[in-house]
């Protein structure tokens, strides 16, 4: 039983150590400006750091949103988790038509550069999950990763 729980232990303690995650206090100032400046009603905020680039998750009004951010405080981009009746018609006209034996797992909108882009995670049974960027006219757009 002590075994059990050692190994428990360890487990745990190796996922915290995996974790991104950094204490508020440890974001630069300019950053945490920046992002208070365009989101000064966030709440439950975290900051990850990932490539040297700062990305904090929140809600703002019980949506979940992301916001990521160069070091020096320039917002790189944002997204914010959105239903399926929030898409543009001709995306949700796009999956109904291609993808109709899929259901959707996640369907978000990321802001980059001013301009929108939809991101719809895609499961069915037997077959592996679909991740696709979709520009706000229904074109799929591989020039944009899937942010996770």
């Amino acid at each position: 039983m002590k075994n059990l729980a050692l190994i428990f232990c360890l487990l745990a303690s190796s996922f915290v150590a995996c974790s991104n995650n950094i204490p508020a206090k440890n974001v630069p100032s300019i950053v945490v400006n920046a992002f208070k400046a365009d989101f000064p009603a966030a709440d439950k905020v975290e900051w990850e750091k990932r490539k040297g680039n700062y990305e904090a998750e929140f809600k703002l009004d019980s949506v979940e949103h992301h916001a990521k951010f160069t070091a020096d405080g320039r917002k790189l981009m944002q997204k914010k988790e959105i239903t399926e009746g929030a898409l543009p018609v001709v995306i949700n006209s796009l999956l109904k038509s291609q993808f109709s034996n899929y259901l959707t797992d996640g369907i978000e909108q990321v802001i980059k550069d001013g301009i929108t882009y939809y991101q719809v995670e895609l499961e069915t049974k037997g077959k592996p999950d679909k991740k696709i960027v979709f520009s706000a006219d229904g074109k799929e757009n591989s020039a944009l990763p899937y942010w996770d």
